[in-house]
């Protein structure tokens, strides 16, 4: 992350069901903690989001996100309020942009024969992605954002 000088971070919400998806968010989390540590401005310059894959009813249904605020690590009761303060961000995509994804998808060809419908339910245009440090980022996020409608 450092080596990148990135100025947004994106991370699978350590909150998805999938064993793999949850490990690597916790593990980028811990990481980013552990830089913040040595420089307490490294998270607040970025944009940090997560996005998830595998959670119940994800992305067909508009209560998932009122279920996931009160969910830990893969899925398990909450035991911190850090990820349950996500504010969740609805970001539309353009023409193109819909297209290369569309792209994109269909390079996954086994995963589309084994998980079909699931896969097609991710061909959409938009994007799902929450805040994660919301309340650690600079006033900049907050302008920045305005193109995005937040999801209630």
């Amino acid at each position: 992350m450092t080596v990148f000088s990135t100025d947004w971070i994106v991370l699978p919400d350590p909150r998805d069901y999938h064993p793999d998806h949850s490990a690597t968010g916790v593990f980028e989390l811990d990481a980013l903690r552990r830089l913040n540590e040595r420089d307490d401005s490294f998270v607040a310059d970025r944009k940090v989001l997560a996005y998830l894959v595998h959670y119940p009813d994800y992305p067909v249904s508009n209560g998932w996100w009122e279920r996931i605020a009160n969910s830990g690590v893969n899925g398990a009761p909450a035991i911190s309020k850090v990820l349950s303060e996500m504010e969740w961000l609805n970001i539309s995509l353009n023409t193109e942009e819909l297209v290369k994804k569309q792209h994109t998808l269909a390079c996954y060809r086994t995963q589309i024969q084994v998980l079909g419908g699931f896969m097609k339910q991710f061909i959409r245009p938009c994007e799902i992605f929450g805040c994660l440090a919301r309340k650690i980022q600079n006033n900049a996020w907050k302008k920045e954002r305005t193109s995005c409608n937040v999801l209630t």
